[in-house]
C-alpha cells in the first residue's frame, strides 16, 4: 500500500507539460467552447456564446450589460467576469503574440491559433478578425466601449499584412458584431497538488 500512495503522490508532484493555451470543454464533451490559458490558470468562453444570436433584440451595450448580468450566481455565466485591457493583454502573450507590434510574421500563427480557439465574427473580406468588448469604457466625452480584437490580415502588398492583438472603441456603426470577452479563474496547480497530497497522506495514516 506505501508504494502506490507513493507512486500516486508523484504523478501528483510531476511537473505538467505546458501548451500556454487549449481547448477545453464547457456544457458537454466535446463542445470545445473554452480556451484554458495554462500560464494564468483562466479558461476564457468562446465569443460565439455571447453574440447576438443569443441575446436577440438588443444593441451592443444592451448585450454587453446582460451578458455581464448573467455572471451573477444562477446565470448562465455563473463564474466567469469580464475581461479588462490588462486580462487580455497576458492572455495574448500566453498564447504567444507579441503584443507590442503587429508585425505579420511575428505573429502570424500565434494570432490564428488564437482566433481559431476562441471563435471568429469576421466576414471574409476582413480576413481572420475576432473582436470583443471589455470591461472597461474609454475616457469621457467618447462614445462606446473599450474593445480587443485579433487580427490576421493578409492584404497586398505585403506592407499592408499585419498580425496581433489591438484596441479600440467600439461603436454601434461598426460593421463586425461583437462578443463579449470573458474568463473564469481556476485553482492554482499547487493548491490542488496540496489538497491531494493531504489527502492521499491522510487515507494512508488510515490504513495503517
Amino acid at each position: 500500500m506505501k508504494s502506490k500512495c507513493w507512486f500516486l503522490s508523484f504523478l501528483l508532484l510531476a511537473p505538467a507539460v505546458h501548451a500556454a493555451v487549449s481547448e477545453r470543454d464547457w456544457k458537454t464533451p466535446g463542445d470545445g467552447l473554452l480556451t484554458f490559458d495554462d500560464v494564468n490558470n483562466r479558461e476564457w468562453l468562446d465569443f460565439e456564446e455571447t453574440f447576438p444570436s443569443n441575446f436577440p433584440g438588443l444593441s451592443s451595450e444592451q448585450r454587453y450589460q446582460e451578458v455581464v448580468a448573467e455572471t451573477a450566481p444562477g446565470g448562465i455565466f455563473e463564474g466567469f467576469v469580464p475581461a479588462r485591457i490588462s486580462d487580455v493583454i497576458v492572455f495574448a502573450q500566453s498564447a504567444g503574440i507579441d503584443t507590442t507590434t503587429l508585425d505579420f510574421t511575428t505573429n502570424e500563427a500565434s494570432t490564428q491559433h488564437l482566433i481559431e480557439l476562441l471563435g471568429t465574427n469576421s466576414a471574409p473580406q476582413f480576413n481572420q478578425f475576432a473582436l470583443a468588448l471589455l470591461d472597461e469604457l474609454p475616457n469621457a466625452g467618447t462614445p462606446g466601449r473599450h474593445s480587443i480584437f485579433f487580427r490576421v490580415l493578409r492584404q497586398s502588398p505585403p506592407s499592408s499584412q499585419e498580425a496581433g492583438l489591438g484596441f479600440g472603441v467600439f461603436t454601434t456603426g461598426d460593421r463586425l458584431t461583437p462578443g463579449v470577452m470573458l474568463y473564469r479563474q481556476i485553482p492554482e496547480p499547487s493548491t490542488v497538488i496540496l489538497f491531494a497530497s493531504t489527502t492521499l497522506s491522510v487515507l494512508g495514516m488510515r490504513r495503517r
